[in-house]
């Protein structure tokens, strides 16, 4: 099987396999049966389109909030306007908090520093 991420299927979740278009992962993790992960990402991003944009901002993000993701971002494209910069739309599950900024985003994941720049 050839997937563009890591796959991975939250227990009690929507039922659906999710591939982030990037996941970041503890050194340490397994697999649980074929699909879980433990422990759960420490970063998933989501590239948006105008064909995926609701399902990432819905079943995708419950799913990743269930599973205990520690960041979820999504990032916005612009659509070819000219000047437009992406958006980054960053959800801290733990926390409950969400962070949004246009062009570049800085995060900190697993204690690491770790930037976004699409300016």
């Amino acid at each position: 099987m050839r997937t563009n991420g890591l796959a991975w299927k939250v227990p009690g979740g929507t039922g659906y396999l999710n591939v982030p278009d990037l996941a970041v992962v503890a050194p340490s993790f397994t697999r649980v049966g074929d699909l879980h992960l433990d422990p759960p990402p420490l970063l998933v991003v989501e590239i948006g389109s105008p064909s995926t944009r609701g399902v990432d901002r819905g079943r995708k993000l419950d799913d990743y909030r269930l599973g205990g993701a520690g960041l979820y971002v999504l990032v916005d494209l612009p659509a070819g306007a000219p000047g437009a910069e992406a958006i980054f739309e960053a959800h801290d599950v733990a926390a409950e908090r969400v962070a949004t900024t246009t062009g570049a985003i800085a995060l900190v994941v697993g204690g690491r520093p770790l930037q976004f720049d699409l300016r």
